[in-house]
């Protein structure tokens, strides 16, 4: 994996909340860092099947073992040359903890979700899991039945009609991205907007709430502190480093919280858990070092001193 630099990731799958059964494609928009590019190795889980891959519209051959797909060009990539491998794949993960579907018994919700950090995006999307090289941009599109919402990174582009009552949730990221802070999310949601203002920009800010009686209402106060938190992290760093997109919550029964690029995925709505969450927006993986010895002061930063 070190022969290639990864700068785009189109994950396309179609879902339910009631199953971890996926099924579609993923592309990586790869360059290639040696001059004989000639195998391209991702991790992805041996109980996803693959049947075909591509590369630059060509078909590739592929062993997939031991949880990694190696796959051969039918002509290799030369140096700073790009290559675009299509990977069509379905499965259902079993055990996984980077996907899951269970059910939120406080609200009656089950739901579909993702959780990739540490190293457990490769059980839903094939994926290069190295800290140090970051995708340009993302797509992640998610095709559900009409009656649910599908939320992930991003902006909302679309929503497309694809017949048969499902419809695709068509998210879109600008921005460079980790691969573990890609992430999906299918529910029977209702969404809460909110918008702050950030250097004279305003900022949408959604919130993806389970769509059971009295959830809303139950906290809507403390979503409501969400453009605050924003603009007084923004005075007091530098200004929401997403800002042309957006910020916002999703539910899911994930027994706290986990800060997803531009949209936090978590289980309940407190002060203190959405201002560590959106902290992380600015400062990435502060909560490992807190683990280390530190704590976290009121605006959310880890102190280790």
């Amino acid at each position: 994996m070190a022969n290639y630099d990864v700068k785009f990731y189109h994950i396309d799958l179609s879902a339910t909340n009631t199953s971890t059964t996926i099924a579609g494609f993923t592309e990586i928009k790869v360059e290639s860092e040696v001059s004989n590019l000639s195998t391209i190795v991702f991790q992805l889980l041996n109980q996803l099947t693959v049947s075909s891959v591509q590369v630059n519209g060509v078909d590739a051959t592929f062993t997939h073992q031991s949880n990694e797909l190696q796959i051969t060009p039918a002509t290799p990539v030369g140096l700073n040359e790009m290559a675009m491998v299509h990977v069509n794949y379905a499965g259902t993960p079993v055990g996984m903890a980077g996907i899951q579907s269970t059910k939120d018994y406080n609200w009656n919700q089950t739901i579909l979700w993702t959780l990739s950090e540490s190293f457990h995006a490769y059980e839903w999307f094939p994926v290069k899991q190295v800290l140090t090289d970051k995708a340009d941009s993302a797509y992640v599109f998610v095709t559900v039945p009409s009656t649910l919402k599908a939320a992930s990174n991003g902006l909302l582009t679309k929503i497309t009609d694809v017949g048969n009552g499902k419809m695709r949730y068509e998210w879109i990221t600008h921005y460079p991205i980790d691969y573990y802070l890609l992430a999906m999310t299918i529910g029977n949601y209702q969404e809460y907007d909110n918008i702050a203002s950030v250097s004279g920009i305003s900022v949408p800010i959604t919130h993806y709430i389970y769509n059971s009686s009295g959830c809303l209402s139950t906290y809507k106060s403390v979503l409501d502190q969400t453009p605050n938190m924003i603009e007084t992290f923004s005075q007091l760093y530098v200004p929401y480093p997403f800002s042309a997109e957006k910020y916002g919550h999703v539910m899911a029964p994930i027994g706290g919280g986990m800060e997803h690029q531009t949209l936090t995925t978590l289980s309940t709505f407190s002060t203190d858990l959405v201002s560590h969450e959106l902290a992380h927006q600015w400062f990435g993986r502060l909560r490992y070092l807190c683990r280390l010895g530190g704590h976290l002061d009121k605006r959310g930063l880890c102190l280790l001193f």
